[in-house]
């Protein structure tokens, strides 16, 4: 995931370019340190806020007027701002806004064009190891407890299901 940002911001080296400068031969020049993690920490909240706005607007079937002609709302869309958004910073929030967005939208294999199926849940599988990366940064995380169990239930895995959720009550909610 991380290589990701290096290879979009190749010649800043990563570092997102609109924070860089040029030296006198042409050169970038990365800011310091604590600049470019907090410029990281702004760009991801950014790209996850506008892929959130998306994914709500998507969702109610409705067009957000703040977007309404310059993008088109897709999962594959927000799938990308989502995964910008974690590169430049990793978030229990991105974790679990991507799980349900991996999860719960209509996607289709790229090779043959045909939409997934119980056989083949790439998409959940995915899902499942973001929200798993999300509970490594935040054991108790509820929302991404209850969305881990809701994917279990769905795709028939009982017992992980359970466990999930019985975690998310132990914490009180």
């Amino acid at each position: 995931a991380f290589r990701i940002a290096s290879i979009i911001f190749a010649p800043s080296e990563g570092v997102f370019p609109a924070i860089c400068e040029k030296n006198q031969y042409g050169g970038v020049i990365i800011p310091a340190v604590n600049v470019k993690d907090e410029s990281s920490r702004v760009a991801s909240l950014a790209l996850l806020g506008i892929a959130k706005r998306l994914q709500d607007s998507n969702s109610k079937g409705s067009r957000d007027s703040l977007f309404d002609g310059v993008l088109q709302p897709s999962p594959s869309l927000m799938l990308l701002l989502y995964y910008l958004a974690y590169t430049f910073s990793p978030n229990t929030s991105t974790c679990n806004n991507m799980g349900i967005l991996l999860s719960t939208a209509p996607w289709t294999n790229p090779v043959n064009g045909n939409a997934f199926n119980v056989t083949n849940n790439f998409p959940q599988d995915l899902a499942r190891a973001f929200y798993e990366i999300g509970l490594q940064m935040e054991e108790h995380n509820p929302h991404i407890l209850v969305n881990l169990g809701s994917l279990m239930r769905e795709v028939g895995n009982a017992d992980s299901a359970v466990k999930s959720v019985f975690n998310f009550v132990t914490l009180g909610y």
